[in-house]
């Protein structure tokens, strides 16, 4: 978990220096700028969404009352 919030960190870090140098420097606009830090977040947002599935399915996969009440029929079906 925390490699991937250092993994967020620096893409924030980076991207975020990657567009205010496009709207400084191109002269892009505030809306091009306000667009683009979106889309990092929004990205941001399925890598965090995405680590917290695994985690989960990690968890779930290792419970000891799962393992109990549970019988996997057939595991080449995964």
């Amino acid at each position: 978990m925390n490699n991937i919030i250092q993994e967020i960190m620096t893409k924030i870090i980076k991207d975020n220096n990657k567009n205010m140098e496009k709207l400084f420097t191109e002269h892009k606009d505030i809306s091009r700028y306000i667009l683009d830090t979106k889309k990092m977040l929004d990205e941001i947002g399925i890598a965090i969404v995405e680590e917290a599935l695994k985690i989960c399915d990690e968890i779930i996969k290792e419970s000891s009352n799962r393992k109990k009440n549970w019988y996997v029929q057939r595991k080449a079906d995964e």
